[in-house]
C-alpha cells in the first residue's frame, strides 16, 4: 500500500507525538478494489488524524471514510482513491471512484424502518459538517465529507454537541476546504 504524504512515503507506523506537519497537508492514496479497501481506509484516516494531533475527529472520521469506501466499492467503477486534507483549519475527506453519475441523496432521506441497507449516507451526514459529491475531470467523482477543526475544538470546549452549520452539496460546487 502506498501512501504520499506532499510527494513523500508516509510510513504507516503510529503517529509521532508531536508531528512538525504543517497546517495545510494531504495525504493520498489509492485503494484496493475489494473489500479490504474499507480497512486500509480507515487505518489511513486514523493514523492521519493522530499525526495531525486531531483525535477528536478519528471517530466520526473512520465513520464516514468507513461508509463512503464501502459504497463506492459496491456501487461505484475501479479505480477507488482516498485523500484526506487538511486546509485552513477544515479536514476533508474525499472518496472517488470511475463512476461518473453522482450521487444524487447524500442521506437526505430517511431508509424504510424494515430495510437491510440504506442507512450509511444518513450516517455520514449526521458525522459531517459538509458532505458532497463532485464531478472530477473525465470520467468519476468525489464523494466527501469536511469537518471544521475550529468549530469542533469550540464545541469540545463548551461540551456542545452536533454539528451546526450542516450543509450537503450535490453536483459540482466545489467544498471550500
Amino acid at each position: 500500500m502506498r501512501v504520499t504524504l506532499v510527494g513523500r512515503l508516509l510510513s504507516m507506523a503510529p503517529a509521532p507525538q508531536n508531528p512538525k506537519l504543517p497546517i495545510n497537508s494531504t495525504v493520498a492514496m489509492s485503494l484496493a478494489q475489494d473489500a479490504t479497501a474499507a480497512v486500509q481506509a480507515r487505518r489511513v484516516v486514523r493514523d492521519t488524524l493522530l499525526g495531525w494531533q486531531l483525535p477528536a475527529l478519528v471517530d466520526p472520521c473512520v465513520l464516514v471514510v468507513s461508509e463512503l469506501v464501502t459504497n463506492a466499492v459496491r456501487h461505484g467503477r475501479p479505480p477507488f482513491g482516498l485523500s484526506v486534507r487538511r486546509r485552513f483549519g477544515n479536514v476533508r475527506i474525499d472518496v472517488n471512484d470511475a463512476r461518473p453519475e453522482p450521487v444524487t441523496d447524500l442521506g437526505g432521506s430517511q431508509p424504510d424502518n424494515l430495510a437491510e441497507s440504506g442507512r450509511g449516507l444518513c450516517l455520514v451526514r449526521d458525522a459531517a459538517d459538509n458532505v458532497g459529491c463532485e464531478r472530477v475531470r473525465g470520467d468519476g467523482k468525489n464523494v466527501y465529507a469536511s469537518w471544521n477543526v475550529r468549530e469542533l475544538s469550540t464545541r469540545a470546549a463548551t461540551g456542545a454537541a452536533g454539528h451546526s452549520g450542516r450543509e450537503a452539496r450535490l453536483g459540482s460546487a466545489p467544498d471550500p476546504t
